[in-house]
């Protein structure tokens, strides 16, 4: 599961916490807004303490997407809405395009790639966003392996 947000609320990431421990969910990496750690920092330190380094990119982010995979199938999930309580009309959007799914992988691999783990929480993500927007996209024509 690859999770991309602007920001989560601790009562939301309950339902994230009992996937990982049953093991519904395998492995997981997260994408998270550099302004995270400073509006959620208890929930900042869980995911790290949790997931390791290894497994979150701090980065200029405000897409909202989740990507899910068992290796066989892949789903991206886009969605308007942050991982809190919000009573507001949001766009949700499910795609099994295995099309959209490596344009959104590949996404991902920019950003894991052009910063090393913990490396966003130490310090700026500018030299790693520029790295991501000036890359633009090669077109690859499979499926990648899912994280």
């Amino acid at each position: 599961m690859v999770v991309s947000t602007w920001t989560a609320a601790s009562a939301d990431m309950l339902h994230v916490h009992e996937f990982l421990q049953s093991g519904v969910i395998s492995a997981s990496c997260w994408i998270v807004d550099r302004s995270f750690q400073n509006r959620q920092p208890e929930l900042c330190g869980e995911l790290r303490r949790l997931l390791g380094d290894d497994a979150i990119r701090i980065q200029r982010v405000h897409s909202k997407f989740v990507m899910l995979s068992d290796g066989l199938r892949y789903v991206t999930i886009q969605t308007s809405a942050n991982l809190n309580r919000n009573q507001r009309i949001e766009n949700v959007s499910v795609s099994s395009c295995p099309v959209f799914f490596d344009a959104y992988s590949m996404l991902v691999r920019k950003i894991f790639d052009t910063q090393l783990p913990g490396e966003g929480f130490e310090g700026s993500v500018t030299e790693s966003f520029k790295k991501v927007a000036k890359s633009g996209s090669k077109k690859r024509n499979s499926v990648p392996e899912p994280w």
